[in-house]
């Protein structure tokens, strides 16, 4: 035998993340009989010294000295029987050879698990797949070498299940991993596993399953069983209380969901307020129950922020962990005499939770404040030995983000804290794609080439991690934009420390043509790429947002990008159709010299649906209109900013929607080549198709005499105002950028309403103005900021000044009689029920009773006063 055994136990080591220090080595050495390992590692010594030191160490070790055993001995026993012995010192080669792998594999993962517990979760992933490896050595001859009544046995399989679901909740496509988990964890069961840890693990495996529609319903069947055998082997587990309460959320939202045991949940926030209480009944008010809480409310927020975007419930949950995860701070480790299966949480552990919590809060909120005690918790944590792997990246994404109000220290300590986050093994390729967006910004302030070379390979590189991930396409198509206009090339860099990431060394003809469109600067082609990878490749996020048709936003949680990426599925014909509307607004706002900071969608391409593309419409879609719109928040959350205290009045971005919605319907009108009042709708028309309206809605409420009811409103309406093309204008349908700007969503052609109908759409249906005794002269001041638009279009209309306001009050009874019923009762219940136009139902219902009342005392036509108030007395009563 004549290779270097102890150079390759190093690279072994090396490649599993496993420190191989001098000290682990002694610590080795030490433990075996004397001058036995360094005899192992001896070519000719080593099948010799194999026996002793297998004996010895044999479910001996702890699992650090146990991997490096194994290694060394399976080294040894690696070239054969042929070469080794059949037999040697009373050992059998192949029963030998399988008890290493199984020993190995057990170490690995128990290793492993205990790193994750340390907050090191993404340096393991190597020694788990090594684990696996070992165990498909184990399992051809596990019958054969292993005894019926063995434990062994049921440990193994269940082992092998918790790895493979470790491995599944950071892998695209997990199904096949969690299959297998199932099986593995179900045979565990089935031979006597019955620990609280072994149930919490086959429930947290359903629930992921539930994302993939052929296992359900039949998976709720499954999953139901096992929280009714669970039950009693259960109490006082908070990691179960963790894993139901997602089970429960995962339910909720699923299209064949019902109530998990019973219990009826449709929001988590809901669920954390059951596991508070189930942790206080059972009198848990320790430092460690209160961690678990702490990590239940952030777990919960990321959770509603996948599934829905519900960023007022999310951050609701975050700040309830700030709390939970302060206090902790203060409490000292306690005994918890076995009540709660959690390890001590160190110190440096919660500081860095308590720096991911304001990360995302800022994120959510945009408060300066939050992204302040980020940095000052994660630099807490980072000079702890005990700090969680990701502290150094999200270190490194706090500057950056502080870095954008223009400090290049910053940002250079921003790409210093991610460079030192991928030394010491981190994969995500979400940390690639910040570093490049770190090294773009470097470059538009510095102007040096190689820092657009090193942003162009970080991207390429964090697509190679995951060619399913659009953003590093998207981020790609920005640079190409950028580096065509200034005439840079995207060479790749040549000093030490950068990726070597050549074309000839990885044979990929995909990546040869990525860098040849960034290179050409072919913009279309890389937006093309990045559709077609969103469409094709599941899951990617989702956020439904307001209006008929499904529209899928592909969310940036990095924000790093100007730009977001929006998915209309629709037909051929309707996807050109809205190209070319997009394209005629903006050729008219050029035209018209339109303010800067009036934006809208870019469309960028039509990419083919699957056929399996699953809808509800009829006839299913065919195609996905691809765009690009600026990154920002709708106008409704702006509102409801404001109403919880973070965030300034919005009346100024309300006017500014107001100007651009009076742009738009000039636009409209110019299309079909009239002036407004001579639309091919008569003005009648269009006060119809509000009354028959509101018909519909006040019959949904029970109003008797509905028909009555809008006759009555048609003839207390003012009826000079003529029509204009209605756009749906409600605060969901424009979304406010950081800077300030504004960007109109869903112009899909309404038909036609009454001019300033929509601009009492755009103010009552999410509450943008509150309802004082000043409001309706405030909201008289927006009808002629609207009607001041119009007229320096071009387009003056002769609406009497006595008109707007008695016009705006009717308009705004329509709108609060739409609001009394579109959120019904059950909907206004929780304000969390969902997100888009239901967002903070329960204010806005409010605001709709308080609307009506308002009209009853203060509408300036007598007949609208009286019409309120009945309407008010019927529907209070």
């Amino acid at each position: 035998m004549s290779e270097d055994l102890p150079t390759l136990l190093y690279r072994q080591t090396l490649a599993l993340n496993l420190p191989f220090t001098p000290e682990l080595l002694d610590r080795v050495t030490d433990f075996c009989p004397p001058r036995s390992f360094q005899q192992l590692l001896d070519p000719r010594t080593a099948v010799s010294a194999l026996p002793v030191v297998w004996r010895a160490s044999y479910n001996k070790l702890d699992p650090e000295r146990a991997i490096v055993v194994c290694l060394a001995v399976r080294n040894v026993l690696r070239p054969g029987p042929a070469v080794v012995g059949t037999r040697f010192a009373g050992l059998h080669w192949d029963a030998t050879f399988f008890h290493v792998h199984l020993y190995l594999a057990g170490s690995l993962q128990q290793y492993a698990t205990e790193q994750m517990a340390r907050g090191r979760s993404r340096l393991v992933r190597p020694m788990l797949e090594e684990a696996i490896r070992c165990w498909e050595v184990v399992e051809p001859e596990a019958d054969r070498l292993l005894a019926p009544e063995s434990k062994a046995r049921r440990i193994w399989r269940g082992k092998r299940g918790v790895t493979r679901l470790y491995l599944a909740r950071n892998t695209r496509q997990p199904f096949e991993l969690l299959r297998g988990a199932r099986t593995d964890l179900e045979y565990a069961e089935a031979a006597d596993d019955h620990s609280p840890g072994h149930y919490t693990f086959l429930l947290e495996v359903l629930t992921r399953l539930s994302d993939d529609p052929a296992e359900l319903p039949m998976l709720w069947e499954a999953a139901d069983a096992l929280i009714e055998r669970a039950a009693p082997r259960v109490v006082g587990s908070s990691r179960w209380l963790v894993a139901l309460g997602e089970h429960r959320l995962k339910r909720a939202q699923s299209p064949y969901g019902r109530p998990a045991d019973g219990l009826d949940v449709q929001s988590a926030s809901a669920l954390y307020r059951h596991m508070c209480a189930d942790l206080m009944s059972a009198d848990e008010q320790s430092r460690e129950a209160k961690v678990v809480l702490g990590r239940a409310a952030l777990h919960y927020a990321k959770v509603m922020k996948l599934a829905g975007g519900a960023d007022d419930e999310a951050v609701m949950l975050l700040r309830e962990a700030r709390d939970v995860l302060t206090a902790c701070l203060d409490d000292d480790p306690v005994d918890t005499g076995g009540a709660l299966d959690v390890q001590e949480v160190s110190s440096a552990r919660i500081a860095g939770m308590l720096g991911e919590v304001s990360l995302r809060l800022h994120s959510l909120t945009r408060g300066p404040h939050h992204l302040t005690e980020a940095i000052s918790r994660l630099e807490t944590a980072s000079q702890d030995a005990q700090a969680p792997d990701n502290v150094h990246g999200l270190l490194g994404e706090a500057y950056l983000r502080r870095a954008r109000t223009g400090s290049e220290k910053d940002l250079r300590t921003a790409l210093e804290y991610k460079a030192r986050a991928r030394d010491v093994g981190d994969p995500n390729p979400g940390n690639f794609s910040v570093s490049a967006a770190g090294h773009y910004q470097l470059w538009r302030k510095t102007g040096a080439p190689e820092e657009f070379s090193t942003a162009v390979e970080l991207a390429v590189e964090a697509w190679k991690l995951d060619p399913q991930w659009p953003w590093p396409l998207m981020q790609l198509a920005e640079f190409a934009a950028s580096g065509a206009r200034k005439g840079i090339s995207a060479e790749p860099p040549q000093e030490s420390g950068t990726p070597e990431l050549a074309d000839e060394e990885h044979a990929d003809p995909k990546v040869s043509e990525i860098r040849r469109a960034v290179r050409e600067g072919d913009q279309a082609w890389l937006y093309q790429e990045a559709a077609w990878t969103a469409v094709h490749a599941l899951p990617f996020r989702q956020e439904v947002l307001g209006g008929r048709s499904e529209t899928f936003v592909l969310d940036d949680p990095q924000r790093l990008l100007s730009a977001t990426l929006v998915l209309k599925p629709t037909s051929r014909g309707e996807a050109e159709a809205e190209r070319d509307h997009l394209a005629s607004l903006r050729q008219y706002l050029r035209d018209t010299g339109a303010p800067g900071w009036m934006l809208l969608p870019a469309a960028l391409a039509m990419v083919e649906l699957p056929r399996d593309w699953p809808t509800s419409r009829d006839p299913a879609p065919d195609t996905a209109l691809a765009s690009r719109r600026a990154v920002g928040r709708s106008l409704a959350a702006v509102v409801a900013d404001a109403y919880e205290g973070r965030g300034g009045p919005p009346l100024a971005a309300v006017s500014q929607a107001i100007r651009y919605l009076a742009r738009i319907h000039v636009w409209a009108t110019e299309m079909s080549g009239l002036r407004p009042g001579q639309a091919p709708a008569t003005t009648s028309d269009a006060y119809e198709r509000v009354a028959d309206d509101l018909t519909k809605r006040a019959g949904r409420l029970g109003v008797p005499g509905a028909h009555a009811c809008a006759a009555r409103w048609r003839s207390v309406t003012p009826s000079a105002l003529p029509p204009v093309p209605g756009r749906d204008a409600h605060a969901e349908n424009w979304l406010v950028t950081d800077n300030g700007r504004m960007v109109a969503l869903d112009l899909e052609p309404h038909g036609h309403l009454p001019l300033l109908y929509e601009v009492a759409q755009l103010v009552e249906d999410h509450a943008a103005l509150d309802l004082k005794d000043s409001d309706w002269p405030e909201r008289e001041a927006l009808c002629a900021l609207y009607l001041e638009e119009l007229e320096h279009l071009g387009y003056p209309v002769t609406v009497a000044r006595a008109d707007v306001l008695p016009a705006y009050q009717s308009f705004a009874l329509v709108r609060a009689l739409f609001l009394r019923e579109h959120l019904s009762k059950t909907a206004a219940a929780d304000s969390a029920v969902s997100t888009g136009s239901r967002r903070w139902a329960q204010r806005r219902l409010l605001h709709a009773h308080a609307l009506l009342e308002r009209c009853e005392e203060t509408a300036a036509a007598p007949g609208l006063r009286g019409l309120a108030g009945e309407l008010r007395g019927f529907l209070d009563g």
